[in-house]
């Protein structure tokens, strides 16, 4: 997003294509309905860019107030496929893409601003893009849907229009890859936090992911003080175990006697119990075994 309020992907360079985009922000939903998004940006104003996901070009439509923009570096990774599956026809189509790519590098190593880089696109950019829709057009007719390189094609008609707007719109960059750079770290560890626990943990972590990447991004590593460490963790890991051990020491179940228990991080256990469980110990779990 650009020309408004921060939020994840948000853009503060003036000439839209330095290699930090600017700060980042991450916010928690239960699905990923676009209604979810539409309702975040109710009052924003100005450029979002986005994938081909569905329902995100429709937002801020309705009043004109967001200009929506595609990314061509998912379009691109379509045809990556193509080529490595070994459809030929999609190499055609790469190199179209990678040229118009270059073309960006050329305006970001001179800097140019807005209105110069919209006179380069006009000439290198535009007429090369159009040229490749067309021949998508065709090819798409006799190309099967299910293929790579049909999958290839659909996407990049489907896009058509918000692919062209990030040629068209001056302050635009041809793809969202600073939001994908943003986001790459929660996609390799994503198994790690699949399961949240409960619905209020999920807007906390999105808070920690966001003050953890804008860290990473100017360079500073977080490190806890006494009063974000009291908001964010009040209670260490071995504070709560040690007092879900007490508590449940404290509670056993009625007409019940616990024949073991965990004090620290060694299980306690009564002589009646095999000498097997007696030697077992548990790390970081607390439980009581009752007879």
């Amino acid at each position: 997003m650009r020309s408004g309020p921060a939020g994840r992907g948000a853009r503060s360079d003036p000439v839209g294509l330095s290699l930090h985009a600017g700060p980042v922000w991450f916010d928690f939903q239960g699905s990923k309905s676009p209604q979810h998004p539409t309702g975040r940006l109710a009052g924003f104003r100005g450029h979002l860019q986005t994938d081909g996901a569905s329902g995100l070009d429709r937002i801020g439509q309705d009043d004109g107030r967001i200009v929506h923009l595609g990314c061509w570096s998912h379009a691109r990774r379509y045809f990556v496929k193509a080529v490595d599956a070994g459809e030929t026809a999609a190499a055609a189509y790469l190199r179209s893409i990678d040229g118009l790519f270059r073309v960006e590098r050329l305006a970001r190593h001179f800097q140019l601003p807005p209105p110069r880089r919209a006179v380069l696109r006009q000439k290198r950019s535009l007429p090369p893009a159009d040229a490749l829709f067309a021949s998508a057009a065709v090819d798409l007719a006799s190309v099967p849907p299910k293929t790579r390189l049909g999958q290839a094609l659909g996407y990049l008609l489907g896009q058509k229009a918000s692919l062209r707007r990030c040629l068209t719109e001056s302050v635009a960059v041809l793809d969202n890859n600073a939001v994908e750079r943003a986001i790459r770290p929660l996609k390799l560890g994503a198994k790690n936090w699949l399961f949240i626990g409960h619905p209020n943990a999920g807007p906390r972590l999105a808070h920690l992911f966001t003050l953890v990447e804008n860290c990473r991004l100017v360079g500073s590593i977080p490190r806890p003080t006494s009063s974000i460490s009291s908001r964010v963790c009040p209670i260490t890991h071995e504070t709560h175990r040690r007092t879900a051990a007490r508590r449940l020491a404290q509670s056993p179940r009625p007409g019940r006697r616990p024949s073991s228990a965990v004090v620290g991080d060694r299980l306690i256990a009564s002589p009646s119990l095999p000498a097997r469980q007696r030697r077992r110990r548990h790390v970081g779990v607390e439980r009581l075994r009752y007879r």
